[in-house]
């Protein structure tokens, strides 16, 4: 079985009165598949490229911090097997809500 480059697309809003650090949301996004294998962000370099979605929440960006109530979009990569299955976003600490 061979490993697979999944981008996650992601829109987030700081619910948090104070900015928060744009790249604190890769360290505690994960992947979960259907059997709890859980699979942390991928790091690379891709994310310095200018034009790349995963540079917003890489810390390589130079981004102001997410600045609350304000949208702000980008990618994250992970490494997932490559096979059929379900799998989930989740954090490791924090919460998600669904606009």
């Amino acid at each position: 079985m061979e490993a697979v480059l999944w981008l996650l697309s992601v829109e987030v809003v700081n619910l948090n009165k104070t900015p928060t650090d744009a790249h604190q949301l890769r360290e505690v996004s994960k992947i979960i598949d259907r059997d709890g294998f859980e699979f942390p962000f991928f790091d690379s370099d891709l994310d310095r490229d200018e034009r790349s979605p995963l540079r917003r929440f890489s810390g390589w960006s130079g981004d102001l911090p997410l600045s609350p109530k304000i949208k702000a979009r980008g990618a994250i990569a992970f490494v997932l097997p490559d096979e059929e299955n379900e799998y989930f976003y989740a954090l490791t600490e924090g919460s998600i809500k669904e606009a």
